[in-house]
């Protein structure tokens, strides 16, 4: 996505392989780096992720028993 707003502003722009490999990359050094020394301090998110997941997994459950 990020490659096709420069795309936008740049009709010249043409994306290379090589382009789409970096941004996949970058996201996830991101990522990584979040995980090592956000994650420690914030462990609300995984909580939070636990209370998003388990009544989505019951309503799958549910959906599909049916």
């Amino acid at each position: 996505m990020l490659l096709s707003i420069i795309s936008f502003y740049l009709p010249s722009y043409v994306p290379e392989a090589w382009h789409y490999f970096l941004v996949y990359q970058a996201i996830h050094l991101v990522l990584f780096i979040y995980n090592l020394f956000a994650l420690v301090k914030t462990p609300w998110v995984h909580n939070l992720g636990r209370k998003m997941l388990l009544p989505k997994l019951s309503i799958s459950a549910d959906a599909d028993s049916s």
